[in-house]
């Protein structure tokens, strides 16, 4: 029997089962846009995660600061200074010791690490700062629970402009505590009334300046007087764009790095964090802000200028390369900032929340704990 094969039956039915180039290009163009409607909804999953990461990790700070205030009667001080210096001239860096993160160690499941932290010379009693050599490693330890992930910036380290002043090996963070409308420090706390540093200083014996942690003091529950559930205790900070730029860096116990000062109602004495995530040119007054902007454009102050109002992470340019007592909240996320009540409690604060150039806006209320007009929580 003879075999007979049509080859053009076979060749048409080849044919039918493959794909023409423009139905090839149809079912690519039907791709991307699915791509495209579907992109936007895969990034906001995932800053959702991302905020509630965030969230708990505030939380977790916010109950380990209530649990210290619980042994020791008030809350842990924003930062520590020795022998009466003030934190504003970095030149007295030697002199500074462990701030309230360093303090809540041991109340977040990190006691092995403040263990880790020398604080006092075992054979002469002497005070060992925190920028000193033994405490590099302690002071270079990433912790999981002061970032938050929608920031981006741990990645670039904090280096100092005089790295054997200071040290070199800073951690960044994302959490700062409230030390109200008062800036943390000066040359001379009696030069201007807005200073807090100490129990009798003016920013923070004036009840429309204090917030609640700051410079060598700190205030205990009764002190808040408008009311834990109205009263901030922790806000975001972002970390720096630039090595020279210390905001975020969580064992430096000053403004930026990890205390939130004078970042409410401002009569332009100061730099004008006023709320939120203020994006004004002269927004934060940081320690070697010069120095940041620099770095920032590359080596050029005016690229510099414009990548950090890009970014809303302005500093206040001043030929004072040391100065550096104010310093607002903020953050990545889109709109706004968490931030943790005198009460352990998180709330979302909008950027939109008013604030005034005099005292108070609702803003000014919430991060004073004595102004005498408590906030409701639809305020806010």
């Amino acid at each position: 029997m003879e075999l007979t094969v049509n080859l053009n039956s076979v060749s048409k039915r080849f044919r039918a089962t493959g794909f023409t180039l423009v139905e090839l290009l149809v079912v690519i163009a039907i791709i991307g846009i699915l791509v495209a409607l579907l992109l936007p909804a895969v990034q906001a999953a995932r800053e959702a995660a991302r905020r509630t990461t965030c969230r708990n990790n505030m939380k977790q700070l916010a109950l380990g600061v209530l649990n210290y205030e619980s042994t020791y009667g008030k809350l842990p001080t924003g930062g520590t200074w020795v022998n009466g210096t003030l934190p504003l001239n970095s030149s007295r860096s030697q002199y500074m010791g462990p701030n309230w993160v360093i303090l809540t160690l041991p109340f977040i499941e990190e006691e092995a690490l403040y263990d880790s932290f020398t604080f006092e010379d075992s054979a002469t009693g002497n005070f060992v700062p925190i920028a000193a050599s033994v405490n590099r490693e302690a002071r270079g330890t990433s912790l999981k629970t002061m970032l938050c992930p929608t920031d981006f910036g741990e990645s670039i380290a904090f280096e100092p402009i005089d790295v054997e002043q200071f040290g070199d090996n800073w951690a960044r963070g994302n959490y700062a505590c409230n030390a109200g409308n008062a800036a943390v420090g000066g040359f001379d706390d009696t030069r201007v009334v807005g200073w807090a540093f100490g129990q009798n200083s003016p920013g923070w014996q004036k009840h429309e300046r204090a917030g609640v942690m700051a410079a060598e003091v700190s205030a205990s529950m009764k002190e808040i007087q408008d009311g834990l559930s109205k009263t901030v205790m922790l806000t975001e900070v972002r970390t720096g764009l630039t090595a020279p730029d210390p905001r975020g860096v969580w064992a430096w116990g000053t403004a930026s790095a990890s205390i939130v000062a004078w970042h409410g109602w401002n009569e332009g004495a100061i730099g004008s964090a006023n709320g939120p995530n203020n994006c004004d040119m002269d927004s934060d007054d940081i320690p070697f802000c010069n120095e940041s902007v620099r770095a920032a454009g590359g080596g050029n102050g005016m690229f510099g200028l414009e990548r950090l109002q890009e970014e809303c992470m302005t500093c206040k340019v001043s030929s004072t390369e040391n100065f550096g007592g104010q310093a607002g909240a903020r953050s990545r996320h889109v709109g706004g900032v968490f931030v943790a009540l005198c009460d352990g409690s998180i709330h979302w604060i909008s950027d939109d929340i008013e604030t005034t150039l005099r005292c108070c806006s609702v803003w000014d209320r919430l991060i004073l704990r004595a102004d005498g007009e408590p906030l409701n929580g639809s305020e806010f």
